[in-house]
């Protein structure tokens, strides 16, 4: 049969003339149409060449794909590109590449040429709930991460909704057993606990456990330890007062210091404003960064109340005579 469109084939009933079915061409709109649903039965043997084949007929810039239109504008396409990668894409004609399945099995999302088995690529200066990979659980359980090692270790990252909805690090397939760091939206973080009571809060099950600070840089004079600083400027300045551990010796023996600096300026506390000293030989020593008595002090000291040397009571005051 034909129109004034173009031409199509009618394949009649015999019986009922309603259940006709006709395949048209559009010439207007370069299409065809169906009069009814198109329909391809499943073939007995699953093998290669049964169902719908579409066939690049050689290597180079052709490509095959299925198109999504919507009143003729086509708004999705999926295919096989240049490089015999399977692809999703959108906007038809000015099609930006969504997802991609390279031979070897390599995922991309975001990016053509993914080097990983899963790559997620952003090229934008989006910030909020759009950017990256979300994992989220609607339901009562958690919103987690697997990382498996087959046969060897399990981690797991993630939200544990059971316990106040901290966000946890545990060596096993559940966020509430074996957790290893705990952050709670507060800021707070927990090692070897789920409960931290401070900004950084460590338990340990072992005496020999808790934090070490450690300076790779083995070489005598050396130091590293803790610094204090309470103010709102965020620049690496205004650290008034520390405790270090300085290296002086072999098989790191070394020294502490309590160091201050009470200067009108951003400078941050160094050796030369230690205060206190303990040496390795238990000397303590104020003003003084070597002492050479279990207690000695650089200037003058005041006790008061007596203080007992030996069987011997003597009451020692140093005191500022005008």
């Amino acid at each position: 049969s034909s129109t004034a469109d173009g031409a199509g084939i009618t394949i009649q009933d015999a019986v009922d003339s309603s259940n006709d079915a006709t395949l048209l061409w559009d010439a207007t709109n370069d299409k065809f149409n169906f009069s009814h649903n198109l329909q391809i039965a499943t073939p007995s043997t699953l093998s290669i060449g049964n169902g719908i084949v579409l066939n690049r007929p050689a290597a180079g810039t052709h490509y095959h794909a299925v198109h999504f239109s919507t009143n003729g504008s086509c708004d999705w396409s999926v295919g096989q590109n240049a490089s015999d990668s399977f692809q999703i894409y959108e906007n038809g004609s000015g099609a930006t590449t969504r997802f991609t399945i390279e031979e070897g099995g390599n995922v991309g999302i975001g990016i053509t040429d993914p080097v990983s088995l899963l790559h997620i690529k952003q090229d934008n200066s989006d910030t909020g709930t759009s950017v990256g990979l979300t994992v989220e659980n609607d339901g009562d359980g958690d919103a987690t991460v697997q990382y498996l090692l087959t046969g060897i270790r399990r981690w797991v990252t993630g939200i544990d909704h059971s316990d106040e909805d901290r966000f946890k690090i545990a060596s096993s397939a559940d966020l509430s057993s074996n957790t290893v760091l705990s952050l709670e939206a507060t800021g707070n973080v927990g090692i070897g606990t789920n409960d931290p009571h401070n900004r950084t809060h460590i338990v340990s099950t072992s005496s020999d456990d808790g934090l070490l600070i450690d300076c790779s840089n083995g070489s005598n004079n050396n130091f590293t330890g803790v610094y204090f600083k309470i103010d709102n400027n965020t620049t690496n300045a205004y650290k008034k007062g520390a405790l270090v551990w300085e290296r002086t010796g072999s098989y790191n023996e070394g020294r502490f210091h309590f160091l201050l600096n009470n200067e009108d300026n951003v400078n941050n506390v160094g050796l030369s404003d230690s205060k206190m000293t303990i040496l390795s030989t238990g000397n303590v020593g104020v003003g003084i960064t070597n002492p050479q008595y279990p207690f000695h002090v650089n200037g003058a000291a005041y006790f008061a109340s007596p203080v007992h040397v030996g069987s011997v009571t003597s009451a020692l005051r140093s005191e500022e005579h005008t």
